[in-house]
């Protein structure tokens, strides 16, 4: 072999080792960033400590259980119900259900001023000890939503039956159980002799189902007198089980935001004419289309607070796998999203909700109708707009066709701003749990309905929504549903959370118990 042909081998060969040292170079320098990533991922998840401080126990507490389970029982006998058209209202049970609290809490209508507003809303005035103090609001409805069909109950829904250790019957949660804890609390201390550094105001409004005048009522009377509260407590969320998977101890969630809510109505409207003669398309088929494709293409999922600020919370406690993704949302983000997207109860947490609620037209087999509608609810993420969401509507659905406007009935709401985990009444409502409850693990989230604590946002600091009961996943599905129930055991912790809540918030040395 010729020196003229070895040299181009070598340098072949040369080639050859560069190029995998090059290779041998780039594998060790992704193995080493790998590596480093792992580290990153492991560290993080155990470096993470539990949030969750630790509660005095929660001071005794002296009531009648018995009557309380009765009490809401016969709450939930008085039929309450919302209606839309107000020619449909009746109010003798409204006014039957103050004539319960009158009769069933004497010292609290000894200590504190009642008020009727809005002829069947209530404010009480529980004056505290310390005007300098900024006082709270504690908030419920005595309203509830119709029942489609009676039938589908194995109670029957306002008989206020108490069965299996439960109590069954529309708004034995939503939201009766929020005044009977409130009251049954307020009574027990008062009747112990506690008085409030802080005045306390209760606020029942009668139709949060529709169209919360009674809380804008009680809202604007309290911003006549220039009152401005640190806090308010309404109905909100709950603590529950199974929500997060991996978490197998209950989770207290404390909504420290609530969705926007706007409900959008699409009309088409044609000309009308015998069925036996149809245009290539009707209002029906138009208006059908439409709304498929808005079905179709749903808000995109994101990971915004107060959401993000709830994983922060539990990841500490959950076991070791979920913990590293939690812990490490800067690069798994997306497997979560996934994950938690997965189940209609958590991926609306996720992203602005679209839900066509309401479909009519037509009046006749052979009549083609001249008019249809249709009403689509949205429940707005925080960062989202009522603006934004309805310019999407229009582009989605793209057909000029089909007028989009907002359905009034009930106001629109944008989303509300997000309220102080590290305020004193954040803090005190999170230790009032875990003092009755040790076992349960408090955090903020989402409040994905709507409620009447928007009514109150501009004579408020901090607002949460939260009712101190236990519901199971079932029982959380019948709310607005059927077979609505709560259980006893359920109804008597959330007594002693309310009573320890405002004990907490609202106490002085000399006048605690």
């Amino acid at each position: 072999m010729t020196q003229e042909t070895e040299q181009p081998k070598a340098k072949a060969k040369a080639k050859a080792k560069r190029r995998i040292g090059r290779g041998r170079l780039v594998l060790y320098l992704l193995t080493t960033l790998l590596a480093l990533v792992a580290i990153a991922l492991v560290t993080n998840a155990l470096l993470q400590s539990s949030r969750q401080s630790p509660a005095s126990p929660a001071e005794p507490l002296s009531f009648d259980e018995d009557a309380a389970i009765e009490r809401l029982a016969a709450a939930v006998r008085l039929p309450t119900i919302a209606v839309d058209d107000l020619a449909d209202f009746r109010g003798e049970p409204f006014l039957g259900l103050h004539d319960l609290l009158l009769r069933s809490y004497p010292c609290v209508h000894r200590v504190a001023k009642r008020e009727v507003v809005a002829d069947y809303s209530l404010l009480y005035t529980w004056a505290g000890s310390e005007p300098a103090l900024a006082p709270g609001l504690l908030i419920a409805h005595s309203d509830v939503v119709p029942v489609e069909d009676p039938s589908a109950w194995s109670h029957p829904p306002f008989a206020g039956e108490v069965a299996d250790g439960r109590i069954w019957g529309r708004g034995a949660h939503d939201d009766k159980a929020g005044i009977i804890v409130l009251f049954e609390a307020a009574e027990a201390l008062c009747n112990a002799g506690f008085a409030p550094s802080r005045t306390l105001y209760f606020a029942i409004g009668h139709d949060e189902e529709t169209r919360g005048q009674g809380a804008h009522a009680i809202a604007t009377l309290l911003a006549e007198r220039d009152v401005h509260a640190d806090f308010v407590l309404d109905e909100g969320l709950m603590i529950t089980d199974d929500i997060l998977p991996g978490l197998d101890v209950p989770l207290a969630l404390i909504g420290v935001a609530e969705k926007g809510f706007v409900t959008v109505e699409l009309v088409v409207e044609l000309a009308d004419g015998h069925s036996s003669m149809p245009p290539p398309q009707s209002a029906i088929g138009i208006l059908a289309a439409g709304l498929a494709r808005l079905e179709a293409k749903p808000f995109g999922l994101d990971l915004r607070p107060p959401m993000r600020d709830m994983l922060d919370t539990v990841a500490p406690e959950m076991p070791f796998g979920r913990r590293l993704a939690l812990s490490n949302l800067w690069l798994l983000q997306p497997l979560v999203i996934r994950s938690l997207a997965a189940t209609d109860r958590t991926r609306s947490f996720l992203h602005t909700t679209t839900a066509i609620t309401v479909m009519h037209g037509g009046i006749k087999e052979n009549v083609l109708p001249r008019r249809v509608h249709a009403l689509v609810n949205f429940r707005i993420l925080p960062g989202d707009t009522i603006e934004e969401v309805i310019e999407r509507t229009r582009e989605v659905i793209d057909d000029p066709r089909i007028k989009i406007s907002i359905h009034e009935t009930s106001p629109p709401s944008e989303p509300s701003a997000i309220a102080d985990t590290n305020s004193p009444a954040y803090i005190a409502l999170a230790q009032a749990i875990r003092a009755v409850r040790p076992e349960v693990i408090v955090s903020p989230a989402l409040m994905i309905a709507h409620t009447d604590s928007t009514q109150y946002a501009d004579i408020v600091d901090n607002t949460y929504r939260f009712r101190p009961i236990h519901l199971s996943a079932d029982e959380i599905a019948s709310i607005h549903g059927s077979n609505e129930r709560v259980r006893r055991d359920a109804l008597l912790d959330g007594v002693r959370i309310y009573a320890e809540f405002i004990r907490r918030v609202a106490g002085t040395k000399n006048s605690t118990p």
